[in-house]
């Protein structure tokens, strides 16, 4: 237990530094590349700063992103200012009325990404069993991690950041104060395995070295910064700073749209302040020439919260690389910042929301209308203009004069509609959601199943490159995972896992981190998005008539053809079996630490020893067996047990074969195919037609021997 806890703390320098008031905290590690602390706090400010700059733009686009999605579509960017500011009407007749088509948009795209749920499948480093198993090992942590953080709600989440601004991370961090408790060091203080813990980071937080770099594998160097209250960051650093307003954004009621007569309120994204807080910002850079232990410094305002060499071993054969994974919307090569689906509609939205208020203008011209007056100085305008001429309303006019009257508009909504038909489309050629898949209604003349199904497979292959990056993030996130635990679970420390299958098996698994042999990791999934409930429905109607449920299918192809269909659970097919094999592996494990199991008549013998010779015949048995002979040879006895149990039940089998008498079936009884090979034996030649007519003749006779009994009885 010692030597864990040393390994802990040495790895995470886990030695709590003592308190300073209203001072940097001092490094305690030894680790020091700039000659002072205040050199090591201004390095990070500026360049926060100079990333801050760089990145406004990108920002401004995402504030207008989240304006249009919420309905404030009147809004620009103020490129000289570097804000938003809304936009006012020209006239007071001005329709300003908000026809928001990116809400509904956006909305079924996420309905459909959200079926995604990616499952990890680890590939095995060779063909050896215990790679095998090892594999299969990893594949079930990722599982109970992902289980124990709840992924699938974090995925969502991080999918409606992606299709808003582009892009979202998760933060992927080694709490060494997480996990199952271990002991207590020298000074009393409790110690923990560790764990893995995972942050959703939206790209308002994370700044890059170049807003060109590649993604995060192009950079070198990454800034996450986020506002935090001054009593938090006390609580996590033994730091206090006097803490000021911090601009955040938020959402704010405002009025945002107006007609003739009328104004129309929601929601828009601007700035606002946090009181009493500081931006936190974590500066990481890989090692270079530069700084060849790379840099992990936390800094708050003008203090030093902490400063070490970057630790992080991510990356592809055990390299350094940043602890991220980042999900995105759309590529934009060149560019460290995708696009999004909400950018490219904007445009459009703007022309669709300009056609429809210009065809309510001239439909409020008909309802309303135009009055034409004699200009004589008697007709009160004013009242006109207030009022109308509302029905039942007397109007005063000189004699001889002429009546207010009604200009007659010819004008047309014609070219509106065809134009508003236009941008329609425009809209499902954009963000590939069409009317069939977002109102589930076919287009006009479209009768034809095949012809609907052709359309939903279309809007599935423009949806489906999103859905290819949320499955490429998750790998690259699982890979994270099981680098972070290769790193930092100590070698020789066990650890429990436990875990609960697809058909709930719970199973308690115990793993050591060198049992982490491969991270060449891949989806194991179906593609859940072309597949909808009724075409699963109808692929187990096709394997219910291919009779795959049958006695005469081989358990294990259906056990496996389930798994690969991913279909659950169907009524305990395979359950039987599975628990079989689960207690042979489990004998193994048993065998293989020198233990003897429990050797049992109900077991299923055959598929015991299948799983035994599994592991005989693995070549680093082999080399077990020269080192451990006492312990392969308890194996092999064992194995050996089986062979005798299969052996005997045989013999019993053949036994009472030869011991169970002949039954023997009356003639009368055998049917025609029966009656004939047994009168053929007798030397007697039977046709079908014989047999046919004298079991007609044997019913006619009873027949009438039932209608003599009848007429003697009346």
């Amino acid at each position: 237990m010692g030597a864990v806890v040393d390994f802990i703390k040495d790895k995470l320098n886990m030695g709590k530094p003592e308190q300073q008031d209203d001072q940097s905290q001092a490094p305690d590690n030894g680790f020091m590349p700039f000659k002072t602390q205040e050199e090591a706090v201004k390095f990070v400010n500026d360049e926060f700063e100079r990333r801050r700059k760089m990145k406004r733009d990108f920002e401004l686009q995402w504030m207008l992103n989240i304006n249009f999605l919420n309905g404030n579509q009147y809004c620009d960017i103020d490129l000289v200012r570097g804000t938003l500011y809304q936009q006012d009407k020209a006239f007071d007749y001005q329709e300003m009325e908000v026809f928001n088509q990116i809400a509904p948009i956006y909305e079924t795209r996420l309905a459909k990404l959200k079926q995604i749920k990616p499952t990890p499948y680890v590939r095995p480093a060779s063909s050896e069993t215990r790679d095998i198993a090892t594999a299969k090992t990893s594949r079930k942590i990722l599982d109970g991690l992902d289980s124990n953080l709840d992924m699938q709600v974090k995925r969502s989440v991080m999918t409606a950041w992606s299709e808003l601004t582009g892009c979202c991370f998760l933060k992927h961090r080694w709490n060494p104060n997480a996990g199952r408790y271990i002991g207590e060091d020298e000074n009393g203080n409790p110690i923990y395995e560790g764990d893995i813990e995972k942050d959703i980071v939206s790209p308002f937080e994370i700044y890059p070295d170049s807003n060109f770099a590649h993604g995060i594998e192009g950079c070198r160097s990454i800034i996450h910064a986020r506002p935090m209250t001054v009593d938090e960051i006390w609580e996590q650093w033994d730091i206090k700073v006097p803490g000021r307003k911090i601009d955040v954004f938020t959402l704010v009621r405002s009025q945002i749209g107006c007609g003739l007569g009328y104004n129309t309120s929601g929601y828009k994204f601007t700035h606002t302040t946090l009181e009493n807080s500081e931006i936190v910002k974590e500066y990481m850079h890989l090692p270079c020439k530069k700084y060849p232990q790379g840099l992990h410094i936390i800094v708050v305002a003008d203090k030093l919260c902490e400063l070490k060499p970057f630790i992080y071993c991510v990356g592809k054969n055990g390299s350094y690389g940043f602890p991220f994974e980042m999900q995105i919307c759309i590529e934009r090569p060149g560019f460290f910042w995708p696009a999004s689906i909400v950018e490219r509609l904007i445009p459009v939205q703007r022309k669709y929301n300009a056609v429809k208020n210009r065809k309510h203008e001239i439909l409020n011209r008909v309802a309303i209308g135009n009055l034409a007056i004699e200009d004589d100085g008697t007709v009160d305008v004013e009242d006109l203009e207030a009022e109308g001429l509302y029905p039942g309303k007397i109007h005063l006019y000189p004699r001889g004069g002429k009546p207010p009257e009604f200009i007659e508009s010819n004008a047309s909504t014609t070219a509106f509609d065809i134009e508003e038909t236009k941008l329609e489309n425009l809209f499902t050629m954009i963000s590939g959601v069409s009317p069939f898949a977002s109102q589930s209604l076919p287009p006009t003349g479209v009768v034809s199943g095949d012809a609907m199904e052709q359309l939903k497979e279309a809007d599935d292959s423009r949806i489906s490159l999103t859905a290819d990056n949320i499955k490429n993030t998750a790998i690259q996130g699982w890979k994270i995972d099981l680098r972070l635990y290769k790193q930092f679970v100590p070698p020789n420390a066990p650890r429990l896992l436990r875990y609960v299958g697809e058909n709930n098996e719970v199973d308690l698994i115990e793993w050591y981190s060198s049992d982490l042999t491969s991270d060449d990791v891949i989806v194991d999934s179906e593609d859940e998005i072309m597949q909808s409930p009724s075409q699963r429905v109808q692929i187990i109607k096709e394997l219910l008539q291919y009779k795959l449920f049958s006695n005469d299918v081989d358990p294990k192809v259906r056990a496996k053809v389930i798994q690969m269909m991913r279909l659950g659970n169907w009524e305990d097919t395979a359950d039987i079996e599975d628990l079989h094999i689960m207690k042979a592996k489990w004998e193994n494990r048993q065998l293989m630490q020198g233990l003897e199991p429990d050797f049992a008549d109900y077991d299923l013998h055959e598929l015991h020893m299948q799983e035994h010779d599994r592991v005989r015949l693995d070549i680093s048995f082999i080399e077990f067996k020269r080192s451990n002979p006492e312990i392969a040879a308890r194996f092999d006895a064992h194995v050996k047990m089986h062979e005798e149990a299969i052996a005997q039940k045989a013999a019993a089998a053949a036994q009472q074969a030869q011991e169970k008498p002949d039954q023997s079936i009356p003639f009368k009884d055998l049917p025609i195919a029966g009656k004939i090979q047994q009168a053929a034996q007798a030397g007697i030649e039977l046709t079908p037609e014989d047999l046919i007519q004298q079991i007609q003749l044997d019913a006619a006779l009873k027949r009438s021997g039932k209608e003599n009994r009848n007429i003697k009885v009346g």
